[in-house]
Parts: structure tokens; sequence; C-alpha cells
């Protein structure tokens, strides 16, 4: 993503570089899209500073490591989708917390442990997307109560224990 082209590391404003959108006033981002780019590295624990993030998508990567439990501290966040990396490690419980999202796509990533009661919190959840990993347990029954909001759910491909 080094790549004048792209504007990344350049001396121009951060909200100029390609994947970044910013607020009107471009004080703060709110859109993180760094897709299908060939990215190679983990997600940086760092992007809790980023407070008004909304959108963070780096699908179809090389994103390695856990998923830092700082993102949990990104209340503001809508879309959270990092589909098709080599992410490994559990679901962090605080990302359950995250009552704004309204999607969330994990898919295709090597992801274990379980899917928590917490669940639940995500009231304005609308797509989860969990399968093809490792995840296993049973699929908790407090999944129910996103019914309201909830459109679309996909966890085939892992080692669940039961079905809905």
């Amino acid at each position: 993503i080094v790549e004048n082209k792209n504007r990344w590391l350049s001396p121009t404003h951060v909200c100029s570089w390609a994947g970044l959108t910013c607020d009107k006033k471009e004080k703060t981002i709110l859109h993180i899209e760094l897709n299908n780019l060939r990215l190679i590295g983990s997600i940086p624990s760092e992007l809790d500073k980023l407070e008004d993030l909304e959108y963070l998508t780096m699908f179809n990567n090389t994103i390695y490591g856990q998923i830092p439990p700082e993102i949990g501290k990104l209340t503001k966040l809508q879309i959270l989708d990092l589909y098709s990396n080599i992410l490994s490690g559990q679901i962090p419980e605080v990302l359950y917390d995250l009552t704004n999202l309204e999607y969330l796509h994990l898919g295709n990533n090597h992801l274990n442990g379980t899917i928590s009661d917490s669940i639940q919190n995500m009231k304005d959840l609308e797509t989860l997307y969990i399968y093809e990993n490792n995840i296993g347990g049973k699929i908790p029954t407090t999944i129910g109560s996103l019914e309201t909001n909830l459109k679309y759910l996909s966890l085939t491909g892992n080692k669940l224990s039961e079905s809905l």
C-alpha cells in the first residue's frame, strides 16, 4: 500500500489517502476500506484511537494474528468486515459490546473458540457471517434475540455441535 499513486505516507493529509474517508471537515477518519490489496500483517491495536470510525473493512488480504480487543473501543463502528484473511484466536468478548454494529463478517479465517452468549448485545446486527472457521460449541440460544434485525446469518463450515 505504500504506493505514490495511492498517496500513502505522502506529505498530504491522511484524508486524501486511498482507502480512507473522513468527515466533511477532514479531521477524523470515518471509514477504512483496505480490501483486495494483498496486505500482509496484523491489525494494529492503535485503531482504538480512531474513536469516530464507522467502517473497518480489510477483506481478502493476508491479515494474520488475533483480532485486537481494542476494536471493542470503537463504539461507533457499524461495519466490520475482515473476511478471507488468516485471523486466528477467539472472537474477543468486547466485540459483542459493539451495539451499533450492523454488519459483521469474519468468514473464511482461522478463528476458534465459541460464539458468546453476549451476542445478544448486538441489537442492530443485520448481517452475521462467521462461516468457514474453527468455531465450536453450541450456537447460543441468545442469538434468537437478534431476530428483529438479523437478515443474513451464515455459520457453516465450523465445528458447531447444534443447528438452529
